[in-house]
């Protein structure tokens, strides 16, 4: 199933990130992609959640997991979920690269509580914002309460069909 999105062109140059270390960008296939967005959409009206993991930049496999505070302000990765995610990518060689959530009501940037919550300075925060009929997606560092958008790049390669649930 295809959704009307759209990312942002990045305004945050490389140069940025000489301090920060960690990922200067992401790159997801269009079918993890898919899933992220369906995932959040199904998640309406609450905000929905999810982690993602793989080698170096590239997100080879999508966990969408349950909002264990489903309000449509907020979101928790259920914990017992976040341990599974985590245990099944070193299992597979991987590392949790980041984390995905939904802003229903506002834009794709993060709240202060997104910021206050930003518990792994490695990872990207990608935040999905529903509150349009066309979905805006960004992706943000956040290190020190420090915000910096990284780019998302979207590839139309086949991946394998694993991981994409831990439930």
């Amino acid at each position: 199933m295809t959704f009307a999105y759209k990312i942002p062109e990045c305004q945050t140059s490389p140069s940025d990130f000489s301090t920060m270390g960690g990922l200067s960008h992401v790159y997801f296939a269009q079918t993890w992609f898919d899933r992220m967005i369906a995932h959040v959409i199904a998640g309406l009206p609450n905000e929905a959640c999810g982690l993602f993991a793989g080698t170096g930049e590239q997100v080879e496999t999508l966990y969408a997991l349950t909002n264990a505070d489903p309000t449509p302000q907020s979101y928790l990765v259920e914990p017992r979920e976040h341990f599974q995610a985590f245990k099944d990518s070193r299992e597979k060689g991987q590392e949790l690269l980041g984390c995905f959530h939904s802003h229903v009501r506002s834009q794709a940037y993060p709240s202060m509580t997104d910021v206050r919550q930003a518990a792994y300075p490695d990872w990207a925060y990608v935040i999905v914002s529903l509150q349009e009929e066309v979905s805006v997606v960004r992706a943000f560092r956040i290190v020190d309460e420090q915000i910096r958008e990284i780019s998302i790049l979207v590839k139309d390669i086949s991946v394998e069909d694993t991981g994409s649930h831990v439930r």
